[in-house]
């Protein structure tokens, strides 16, 4: 018996008794052979979560509305840059080469009959957080949004997995579509370019494809990196005039890659030398307060309010991309409502044990008390003295509060151990008055980021 869309469905409804909505957004079901079904997520952070946490709660439902015993396997696909970080579908390798397309469920554009593919609604310019690692990718894609083939033309956009470069694609598609509703785009990855081509010669519609390819008002690539792994010189060859004849009569070319131009393994020179032709930008890793804004921003879509301590032990705590952050934050909110405590690092430290776990360890408090020391011109033994004088209570103050966020394993007593032998209440309200008043005064929080970063970079 196939694993129809209607058993799925059943098996969804009765997850949904004894799963939060969050975790059953958009679960898909690949039967790949007898007996096995396998789950593709996102990334490892949804697969690590739903294997503690559901995977023995899906079995029994499958097996329960099937009849029969599966094998489940929860998978993260291996091109990760092509999935969306606020859904969980996945469609079968099969069924993405038969029709190339951004891989979402989501309200079709104004222009959705007229173009065939749909657009992640989250994509947009507004819900795309700025910082000093985009800032200029950003407003290259908004410059392109407003003024398409004049504004720069290639646009070519490149960076690491889960920084970003389909979140601003999208939102380009968006802006222009809202404003022209009738553009014409053509919207593919590279493997999708190279797999239209391939399927275009052996079905004798290669004019049907340079037809379809050169007469749109915009042409968006997405990993075009793609097209320079391998042996495709015959798809170069064709993606080389397709661009020559885009871009002399002034219709958008918009690339993206996860390196530069020059950088594409077996991309033809004529190739780099065009891709430069107009913008290269380049997204870089988020910075701390980028990744603070991200997690922030994802937490509204949530509905969940985060305490600032919480988000900033999150956003040290994860320092790689986007879509990472995006997983952290799931199981901070998983683990939150299923326990149905309120976010705090404690709880956030419990999520993410598996990452943080081992960076902790190697931080030491008294690392701690001398670079505080060191910052305040004071001595470690001024910190744990009984001294009152504000410049040391202050500091003190400043120490329990980081070694909170970055010990999280500690106990309150155990903190007030280490600081003289204050009491645990007292490091409490420290705690608290310091997180306060990094919300209000943004110079205050600035020191204390930076003495954050300082124990940690010299404490591994």
């Amino acid at each position: 018996m196939s694993f129809t869309n209607e058993l799925k469905q059943r098996v969804l409804e009765k997850l949904g008794k004894s799963m939060d909505d969050i975790w059953l957004k958009e679960l898909n079901f690949i039967e790949e052979s007898e007996g096995v079904l396998k789950i593709p997520l996102p990334n490892f952070f949804y697969i690590d979560y739903y294997k503690k946490n559901f995977s023995s709660l899906i079995e029994q439902a499958v097996s329960e509305i099937s009849g029969k015993s599966y094998n489940i396997i929860f998978i993260a696909p291996p091109e990760q840059g092509r999935l969306f970080p606020d859904t969980l579908i996945q469609r079968d390798k099969q069924s993405r080469r038969q029709k190339d397309a951004p891989i979402v469920d989501v309200k079709k554009t104004p222009a959705a009959s007229k173009n065939d593919f749909t657009l992640n609604e989250y994509y947009v310019f507004d819900k795309f957080v700025v910082g000093m690692c985009n800032r200029l990718a950003h407003a290259a894609a908004l410059a392109v949004a407003e003024n398409p083939g004049k504004a720069y033309n290639p646009l070519f956009i490149h960076g690491g997995v889960g920084l970003g470069k389909t979140h601003l694609l999208q939102a380009i598609c968006h802006q222009i579509l809202t404003k022209y509703p009738n553009y014409s785009i053509y919207y593919r990855s590279g493997e999708g370019f190279v797999n239209d081509y391939i399927t275009a010669v052996k079905n004798n519609g290669f004019e049907k494809f340079r037809q379809q390819c050169r007469s749109k008002d915009m042409m968006i690539i997405d990993d075009i990196h793609f097209l320079g792994s391998g042996e495709k010189a015959a798809s170069q060859e064709e993606f080389f005039h397709t661009f020559n004849a885009l871009h002399n009569v002034q219709k958008q070319i918009i690339l993206s890659s996860d390196s530069l131009p020059k950088e594409i393994p077996l991309l033809q020179d004529r190739l780099v030398s065009r891709f430069n032709w107009g913008m290269v930008a380049r997204l870089e890793t988020p910075d701390f307060e980028t990744r603070a804004a991200i997690i922030r921003r994802k937490a509204e879509g949530y509905k969940i309010e985060l305490p600032e301590d919480v988000v900033n032990f999150a956003a040290e705590a994860i320092t790689t991309n986007i879509r990472d952050l995006e997983g952290a934050l799931i199981r901070i909110v998983g683990l939150s409502r299923s326990s149905r405590q309120n976010p705090s690092v404690a709880l956030a430290n419990e999520a993410l044990k598996d990452i943080v776990g081992t960076t902790s360890r190697h931080i030491k408090v008294a690392n701690i008390i001398d670079i505080i020391a060191a910052y305040f011109n004071l001595s470690a033994a001024d910190l744990q003295s009984k001294t009152r004088m504000k410049s040391v209570s202050l500091a003190r103050q400043i120490g329990f509060y980081l070694t909170r966020q970055l010990k999280p394993d500690l106990s309150l007593e155990e903190i007030g151990a280490s600081f003289g032998g204050r009491e645990h209440s007292t490091v409490l309200l420290a705690v608290e008055k310091i997180r306060k008043r990094i919300q209000k005064d943004a110079q205050f929080k600035e020191t204390v980021t930076l003495l954050m970063s300082e124990i940690r970079k010299k404490s591994t």
